[in-house]
């Protein structure tokens, strides 16, 4: 809990988070290959980026609540 405590925050530009999203979402439908039961699904990778999208706009919503304003 201290290193968590401790770490900087992650500041990722919304570019690599989209791409780490993207990566990951198509690494788990790739693994659903192996998994009897399972198909991968493109539209299974739409959503997972469709949430991405709603978070980095949320994310940046938030940021731009809660960034001071310049005094005049």
């Amino acid at each position: 809990m201290a290193a968590l405590a401790a770490a900087r925050p992650l500041a990722w530009r919304w570019q690599w988070v989209l791409l780490a999203a993207l990566a990951l979402a198509l690494l788990t439908e790739g693994l659903q290959f192996l998994a009897i039961g399972r198909h991968p699904r493109w539209l299974d990778v739409g959503i997972d980026m469709g949430g991405a999208l709603l978070g980095v706009a949320l994310g940046g919503l938030s940021t731009d609540a809660t960034r001071p304003k310049p005094r005049p």
